[in-house]
């Protein structure tokens, strides 16, 4: 297409390095290499009646950046690898578009351990690229008919492939496709390799769950999408819009007016229809600011291609409360930190938090600018460290006549999860559970309570019980009569991970069973603490002497000097009227009074006799938060 004007800018792209400390820059991210793996079970039948795992597998397939590795196994009974591992380029969409058709739903079993052990055959020995593996599945690890083989299968995944996936850098992102999958099982794996965990609650949602976990997997460089606009500048060589909608066809206007359609495009774009989507890719597109015509639903994005680099911190799919995160990003140029202040001075860094909206409480949304740190722009986010939930970190930079951004999905966990079970015995019982969901914590590093008061009245002061562990070696349990009111709460002690002298105490609000009902009181913020608070102990208040007087030489002092002058003759008088009264009594040898406050002579220590404390306020009565016991309690 061609360009409407020449604009000497540099161009710009986004990725996300790790995490950016005081001494260390965010780093590009090295490339990616994906590997998915779709469930073909015979369940697939019922939960995907329409195959949508086509339609998303080929949408996946034709977003994969260029020089991505990746490959495509599918699984049930047997492992079948439908498009090798490779480099991707156009020879390589092709036939990953083709296979893609061949997704059916014939496998009598559903091996998820084979599938892993397919797809990291080669032990992640991939050239330095980062490795994620995106696995969909509908049902749970089926890999015989007998219960305690798929049971001790299961187990080991937990407890020996996640966590050797782990040590090696693979990172694995689950898809549950069905409510019989087994979310447990697949949240465990995501949490545990670092990796994404999604439900798709029917098969549409399929595609742009799969587009996330491909942001997770492989970041690209993005545009904002506001109202349905965006920026295109000189330093684009290239743009691909995806979007999703869900009625009429996408228009798409360009800066010139150009009206441009599925059916009547420019040559120099390729434009595609899906099941619910649309996908555009233009090369040397107009500079100028683009309209979509038509909703585009969420999801929705604008990619691009260009050469200098934006790089930003990339902060981990899950995050727990505790320690804000902290996000940086600069410009590099060449490998290097960009060095010019004339286009430094037009940039502005910023990064926007969404909360996605929930039963109990609606979508909130912060902006914060990054401010200049050395050679980075940074910001705390402490939205990301205090109420979980699934959040979305944008990151943008705006040069006035160009904008880039880049998306990343976030989840902020609680480091326990509590659980309420029923149980098949007779007279009924409650089996509560607390399970760890922190990787970095282990039941070895942790001290877990519990607290229970029992009957309807609600007089009895709360009783501590003991705890078993769980078999799994995850957790702890008790059993509670379920005949009667019952009123749990947990509390765990432990360390905060990366940060030996803050301990944390987590509490799980009261959870309350009655007549088969569970009902659940919210979750009480993390209490902090660390050495540093307790370094001053709360003493009773003791009586602070006022300063010296300033020296006599200060003009703006002298009223002092009359003032001390009347003091003093005062007690001269009241010390001649006192030797006077004890002359009188008969003595001038009575000690001092334990009341009293000895003062020390100048010159010697103020040992503990020296500190008067004050007599107890009469009469006086103050609101409890009128004395700041802990002023670093308020910062917390």
């Amino acid at each position: 297409m061609k360009r409407l004007s020449v604009l000497l800018l540099l161009p710009l792209l986004v990725t996300f390095g790790g995490p950016a400390g005081a001494d260390a820059l965010p780093e590009t991210a090295p490339p990616a290499d994906v590997r998915v793996l779709i469930d073909v079970s015979g369940s697939m039948k019922k939960n995907d009646p329409g195959n949508l795992r086509r339609a998303a597998l080929d949408l996946l397939v034709r977003l994969f950046p260029a020089d991505t590795r990746a490959g495509v196994w599918s699984f049930g009974h047997d492992v079948h690898e439908m498009v090798p591992l490779g480099t991707v380029d156009d020879e390589w969409r092709e036939e990953g578009k083709r296979r893609a058709q061949r997704i059916h739903s014939t496998e009598l079993h559903t091996d998820i351990p084979a599938a892993l052990a397919a797809a990291t055959a080669d032990d992640g020995r991939a050239d330095g690229r980062r490795i994620s593996l995106l696995l969909l599945t509908d049902g749970m690890v089926d890999v015989a008919k007998a219960a305690e083989i798929n049971a001790a299968a299961r187990q080991q995944l937990i407890d020996e492939v996640a966590p050797r996936l782990r040590a090696l850098g693979i990172r694995v992102h689950t898809v549950a496709l069905s409510d019989e999958a087994d979310h447990e099982l697949l949240e465990r794996l995501a949490l545990i390799t670092e990796g994404v965990y999604a439900v798709a609650r029917d098969a549409t949602e399929l595609q742009r769950i799969f587009v996330q976990a491909l942001d997770a997997a492989a970041p690209s460089e993005q545009l904002p999408l506001t109202d349905n606009r965006f920026l295109v500048d000189s330093a684009i060589n290239e743009l691909t819009a995806l979007v999703f909608h869900d009625g009429a066809p996408l228009v798409l206007v360009a800066p010139d007016g150009g009206r441009h359609a599925a059916s009547d495009h420019g040559r120099d774009m390729n434009w595609h229809q899906g099941q619910g989507y649309e996908l555009v890719t233009i090369t040397r597109p107009y500079e100028g600011e683009w309209k979509l015509e038509g909703e585009a639903a969420s999801g929705s994005r604008v990619t691009i291609v260009s050469d200098l680099s934006l790089v930003a911190t990339r902060l981990p799919d899950n995050l727990f409360p505790g320690e804000p995160p902290m996000i940086s990003a600069l410009l590099r140029e060449g490998g290097e930190p960009l060095a010019r202040p004339e286009l430094e001075a037009l940039i502005e860094f910023s990064a926007v938090v969404t909360r996605e909206a929930t039963a109990a409480q609606p979508a909130e949304q912060w902006h914060l600018p990054l401010q200049r740190e050395g050679a980075a722009w940074s910001a705390s986010l402490p939205m990301l460290a205090g109420e979980p939930g699934r959040y979305e970190l944008t990151v943008i930079a705006d040069g006035n006549t160009f904008r880039r951004s880049q998306r990343q999905a976030l989840i902020v966990r609680d480091h326990f999860q509590p659980q309420v079970l029923a149980t098949d015995e007779i007279p009924a019982r409650h089996r509560l559970l607390l399970r760890v969901v922190n990787p970095a914590l282990s039941v070895d590093t942790v001290t877990a309570r519990a607290t229970v008061r029992s009957g309807s009245g609600g007089r009895a002061a709360p009783q501590p019980v003991s705890l078993q562990p769980l078999a799994e070696g995850d957790g702890w349990q008790l059993l509670l009569d379920a005949s009667v009111r019952q009123e749990v709460e947990w509390e765990a002690e432990f360390t905060m991970p990366g940060s030996a002298d803050t301990s944390a105490v987590w509490r799980s609000g009261v959870i309350v069973l009655e007549e088969g009902a569970v009902s659940w009181a919210p979750v009480p913020p993390l209490q902090l603490s660390s050495p540093a608070d307790a370094t001053h102990p709360v003493e009773e208040p003791v009586a602070v002497e006022p300063p010296p007087p300033a020296p006599a030489s200060a003009p703006a002092e002298r009223p002092w000097l009359l003032y001390g002058t009347l003091i003093a003759g005062n007690l001269l008088l009241a010390g001649l009227a006192l030797f006077a009264y004890r002359k009188i009594m008969g003595g001038d040898s009575a000690p001092v009074s334990s009341a009293e406050t000895v003062t020390p002579a100048a010159g010697e220590p103020a040992g503990p006799e020296a500190v008067s404390t004050p007599p107890p306020l009469d009469g006086l009565e103050l609101p409890l938060d009128a004395i700041d016991l802990d002023p670093d309690a308020d910062r917390r």
